[in-house]
C-alpha cells in the first residue's frame, strides 16, 4: 500500500527474495511441456514487468549473472509473431 510505503523497512533480504521467486518462475516457465501454455507464461513475464523487477532487485555477481541469462533465454523463446500484450489478452479471453 502506498499509503504506508514510508513506513515499512526494506530490508535486504526483500530484494534477494524477489529475485529468487523470480527465477523460480523461470525454471517453472523452462519445465513446461505445451507450447502454448509457455509462450503466454512468457507474455504475462513481459507484461506485468516481472523481467524489471527481477533485474532491478538484484544484489550479488551471481544472482545478476543468472537473472541476465535468463532475461536473455526468455527474450529468445518469446512468440514473435505477436506481442506480448495480444498474447496476454487472448490467454485471458479479452477483445
Amino acid at each position: 500500500n502506498r499509503n504506508y510505503a514510508d513506513k515499512i523497512m526494506i530490508y535486504p533480504e526483500f530484494h534477494q527474495q524477489i529475485t529468487y521467486e523470480a527465477l523460480r518462475v523461470c525454471h517453472a516457465v523452462r519445465k513446461e511441456p505445451d507450447i502454448i501454455t509457455r509462450q503466454r507464461m512468457i507474455a504475462e513475464i513481459f507484461t506485468s514487468g516481472m523481467y524489471k523487477r527481477l533485474i532491478t532487485n538484484v544484489r550479488s555477481v551471481k544472482v545478476g549473472y543468472q537473472a541476465l541469462l535468463w532475461s536473455f533465454r526468455l527474450w529468445q523463446w518469446r512468440d514473435k509473431t505477436r506481442s506480448h500484450h495480444r498474447i496476454t489478452r487472448s490467454a485471458f479471453n479479452l477483445r
